[in-house]
């Protein structure tokens, strides 16, 4: 079937030019198909010239029974994403974005397609293997912070180092430097409710870098920030990408990450395909790409 080659849109390509730079190499473009069938896509290279995607989906589609019928919140999508990428995603409310998060992540099983970690199936994976991959390789930051109301910020950052069997001196000076590295040191021993919304949202930031994770994915981390807090917590999402090489996979809808983005994305309808910045690509729909 003919296909349309598309590029992930100018702000992708300008910024894996400033990452090439920065490491002293020139990426590979990136590439998809978007058709109206199942997309290929030929192999890509990271800047670094790692041949394997941290973590991939293929044909990733997850569909929901209800009253009214089938609704496929998740739909064929094919996605592929790199050490030392910052790949943003943006969709009107109920497009899919949670849902696809939610599956790239190991907190829902799919339908139907793939999610490769490191190049393991999660599909093959036990319950508890997935669990030790969220514990130490994912960290996810959720729309509503998911913050235990009982524990101080530093417990709530400390849940998943005591899930890892962190020593307790590591895992003290860990708190203490990431709750330092959002901006909230000297309010570790204040619970969830005694916090302002985006310093909740920083905390649950925190937990979620806690553990060094290689893959970052955030759930319209900025939804419930002013303006002035989104862009320190996207700021830090963006450095600890290039200086850390996480891979990041990050819904939003705020434009100073979007201009940071490696490749932009929009997700309309449970499909994915590259975001040229237009309203127009959240209405690209009926159409699958490979986006990396």
């Amino acid at each position: 079937m003919g296909g349309v080659i598309v590029s992930d849109g100018v702000a992708g390509d300008a910024r894996r030019h400033e990452l090439a730079g920065r490491r002293g190499a020139e990426p590979e473009r990136t590439i998809g198909t978007v058709s109206g069938g199942v997309a290929g896509a030929r192999p890509v290279r990271d800047a670094d010239g790692a041949a394997e995607p941290v973590v991939s989906a293929r044909g990733l589609t997850r569909v929901f029974r209800t009253a009214a019928g089938e609704v496929r919140a998740c739909d064929g999508v094919d996605l592929h994403a790199y050490a030392g990428e910052l790949v943003v995603i943006r969709g009107r409310s109920g497009s899919g974005k949670t849902t696809l998060l939610g599956l790239l992540g190991g907190l829902d099983r799919p339908t139907a397609g793939e999610v490769r970690v490191h190049g393991r199936n999660l599909a093959e994976l036990s319950d508890e293997q997935v669990s030790e991959l969220r514990r130490g390789t994912l960290g996810y930051v959720f729309q509503s912070f998911g913050l235990l109301p009982m524990l101080s910020a530093a417990e709530n950052v400390e849940v998943p180092l005591r899930a890892l069997r962190t020593p307790a001196e590591e895992r003290d000076a860990r708190v203490a430097e990431v709750l330092e590295m959002v901006g909230l040191a000297g309010h570790e021993r204040q619970r969830p409710y005694e916090l302002s919304g985006g310093q909740q949202q920083r905390v649950a930031l925190a937990r979620a870098l806690a553990p060094r994770p290689e893959i970052l994915l955030a759930d319209e981390p900025t939804g419930q920030l002013d303006s002035e807090t989104a862009a320190r917590v996207l700021d830090l999402i963006g450095e600890l990408v290039d200086s850390q090489r996480i891979a990041a996979i990050v819904t939003t809808h705020f434009p100073p990450l979007m201009q940071r983005a490696t490749r932009l994305l929009a997700m309309h309808d449970g499909h994915l395909t590259p975001d040229d910045g237009t309203d127009a690509a959240l209405a690209s729909h009926g159409r699958h790409a490979v986006v990396g």
